[in-house]
């Protein structure tokens, strides 16, 4: 599961509070949570070719992964 939404334990105590829920919610039904307020994710291996995001622009293909906490950082050019 992919959670873009911000709001959560970043906010304080309520969103610390939700976050603990969504996460508890994900474990007892087998899912894996990348987020909350995040960019998304992409893989553009060829027989995958997935962009789960809302960057303004796809990514290329090639040969170097990036990873990065800033969603600013890993959408610009």
């Amino acid at each position: 599961m992919v959670v873009i939404s911000a709001g959560f334990a970043e906010v304080g105590s309520e969103g610390k509070a939700a976050e603990r829920e969504l996460v508890a919610i994900a474990r007892r039904n087998g899912m894996r949570v990348i987020g909350p307020n995040c960019l998304g994710i992409v893989s553009t291996a060829p027989g995958v070719r997935m962009n789960a995001t809302f960057a303004p622009d796809p990514p290329v293909a090639g040969n170097v992964a990036f990873m990065s906490q800033s969603g600013g950082l890993v959408s610009s050019s």
